[in-house]
């Protein structure tokens, strides 16, 4: 069941007539997900695979990458290249988690966030940046995706979706590049287009064949010339060549969970310190599905602990939650199954599936499961 729909906010433009927009990307997601976990990893070429099973990179190390080791590339071929190469087993229900709670971070500094994968996002910090800037917002936001989740990311700022994707990219590794619109056209013009968004192998092999490799070559080609060649691909290069992009950051239509994930400076000790944490998260929680105006069907609860291992628990409930104080029931039960704390505790948090429209027959699907992952 699929949660209550709500509208997509939209930012105007500041006095300067400019929106502010920043890209974040983790930076080479899934490997490092796995160095973080495993020190005998760091430093060293690997790579995680595709968790769709077809025998290609996933990810690759900066060390890997370093020996020509590309996402997408068969995996026999990148350990022929690279003998030393260390392939890692996809956990994607680790990278889904860890990918919510940046979205959390992210949705801590504005409404307008965009998913594109699960490590990469744009924002719409045009309000969010009053009194402050993009650039602070971004620089703040790489900041936290390191301490709260031991990772890094990279991060693009600029008036558009297009220039803000491009200036995270050419940030990476470990980032963060700022395109002021007066040097938009400067900072494309000597890049590949086949850099550009949307330019594939097949649209780059045309433009090689009309002599444009770069940006300033595919300026130099008429609207019209474009829009005969590639259809209405050809408008979208027109407009890119120049930084032309109007699009919006496209907040998804529907929330088919709600979760809330708090982090500790002084870190918890014990089980009776992290059950009453539990208690205004919660809160926060249940706040969200009254003001999008659902029940849930599920619960669950996440710890995280100091050296990053984390559990969580979830379990359907017998009937509907309808209110905060259900859900604290349901969280405190899942609190129970919880093992004896093994290290200090930095991060919890609560979230709840199965959305059921405020008015629903109080009785999910019959049934009980308990997920414990580790």
């Amino acid at each position: 069941m699929r949660g209550a729909k709500r509208s997509s906010p939209v930012a105007e433009p500041d006095q300067s007539g400019e929106r502010k927009i920043i890209h974040i990307d983790m930076d080479a997601f899934y490997a490092s997900v796995e160095q973080r976990d495993d020190a005998s990893l760091v430093g060293r070429a690997m790579a995680v695979s595709d968790p769709r099973g077809w025998g290609i990179v996933a990810t690759a190390s900066y060390e890997a990458r370093a020996q020509g080791v590309k996402s997408g590339m068969p995996v026999g071929r990148a350990k022929l290249i690279c003998p030393d190469l260390r392939m890692i087993k996809p956990r994607l229900e680790l990278y889904q988690s860890i990918s919510a709670e940046m979205g959390e971070i992210l949705s801590s500094y504005t409404d307008l966030v965009e998913p594109v994968m699960l490590d990469e996002a744009y924002l719409d910090v045009t309000i969010a940046a009053v009194g402050s800037s993009a650039t602070a917002i971004a620089h703040d936001i790489r900041h936290r995706i390191k301490a709260d989740l031991g990772l890094i990311a990279s991060a693009g700022v600029s008036n558009s979706k297009f220039l803000a994707k491009l200036a995270s990219d050419r940030s990476k590794p470990n980032g963060l590049l700022v395109v002021p619109p007066s040097r938009a056209a400067d900072f494309i013009a000597e890049l590949p287009v086949d850099l550009f968004h949307d330019v594939g192998p097949a649209t780059a092999a045309k433009l090689l064949g009309l002599g444009v490799r770069k940006c300033t070559e595919l300026r130099d080609l008429s609207l019209e010339t474009l829009v005969e060649t590639f259809g209405k691909k050809g408008r979208y290069l027109h407009d890119m060549a120049r930084a032309i992009d109007h699009r919006r950051v496209q907040v998804p239509a529907e929330k088919r969970s709600h979760g809330v994930e708090i982090s500790f400076r002084s870190q918890l000790t014990s089980l009776e310190e992290v059950r009453r944490a539990f208690v205004p998260v919660a809160d926060r929680v249940w706040a969200k599905c009254a003001e999008g105006g659902v029940l849930f069907a599920r619960t669950a609860i996440k710890i995280r602990y100091a050296d990053f291992r984390y559990f969580t628990k979830s379990r359907r409930l017998g009937r509907a939650g309808d209110s905060a104080e259900a859900l604290r029931r349901a969280v405190d039960d899942l609190v129970d199954d919880l093992p004896a704390l093994e290290d200090r505790v930095r991060l919890i948090g609560v979230s709840v599936a199965s959305l059921l429209p405020a008015g629903s027959p109080p009785s999910p699907p019959t049934g009980e499961q308990l997920d414990l992952i580790q």
